[in-house]
């Protein structure tokens, strides 16, 4: 139903087609080439429930019915696509220096996040900073992260679920990744991340991705400047 043109920080370009329906040059800023499968579903239900109203709309008004406005519907859809918003999911919350947040806290959100990373930002360098909540998979988490990273700084959300950053750094040198800090805030570990960013960084600045848990995620927009989601904020499996 969805066929990727392009995809990088800024958002993700598509095609959508169903049948006889296809609609060209869709655009949504959420980034990530899974995020094709999300939109062109989102497209799909929309179609529907526009079909159903006015087929609905159609009836009641007899002989005056109009006919289906196509090209108001695929405008109004494109709009809409392009008007999405998802806070803490592959966002690009600063680009001076270059900061991505994502609130992967499963395997499957952080093999994509660790895909995308290695598709489109290779030959970056890569300072991680995580921290986990202790019931999620925290191993098949690090398996999927640490090899992305250059250098990996754990903390812990202040959130009686996290898993401590002392442990998390213990798993990832048991498994040979030695280049790794301690930080047991969130905004320590930001304000260490910046640092070992301006010692990184050469011709192309080297990028901070934050990630383990939408509660590492909310802290960290606050420390960015942003004002405070983590009391909405709720973690799922």
């Amino acid at each position: 139903m969805g066929n990727l043109k392009a995809s990088d920080l800024e958002g993700t370009r598509f095609d959508y087609f169903n049948g006889e329906v296809r609609l060209e040059e869709l655009f949504t800023p959420l980034a990530g080439e899974h995020q094709v499968m999300n939109a062109a579903l989102a497209v799909k239900a929309t179609m529907l429930a526009l079909e159903r109203t006015e087929e609905k709309d159609n009836a009641e008004a007899g002989s005056h019915a109009s006919p289906p406005q196509n090209i108001e519907r695929s405008e109004a859809i494109k709009a809409g696509l392009a008007a999405t918003r998802w806070r803490g999911r592959l966002e690009l919350v600063s680009t001076d220096p270059p900061v991505i947040i994502d609130g992967a806290h499963n395997a499957g959100a952080a093999v994509a996040l660790a895909a995308f990373i290695s598709k489109y930002l290779a030959g970056r360098k890569v300072i991680l900073v995580l921290g986990i909540m202790a019931d999620k998979d925290v191993d098949d988490i690090l398996r999927a992260l640490l090899p992305i990273a250059d250098e990996t700084i754990f903390t812990s959300p202040a959130y009686s679920r996290a898993e401590s950053p002392e442990r998390l750094a213990s798993l990832a040198q048991d498994a040979g990744f030695a280049n790794v800090h301690v930080s047991l805030t969130v905004k320590d570990a930001v304000a260490l991340a910046k640092d070992r960013q301006a010692l990184l960084s050469s011709d192309i600045q080297a990028v901070i991705v934050i990630s383990g848990s939408f509660y590492t995620a909310g802290e960290a927009l606050q420390e960015m400047g942003e004002n405070s989601i983590l009391g909405t904020l709720r973690e799922t499996r």
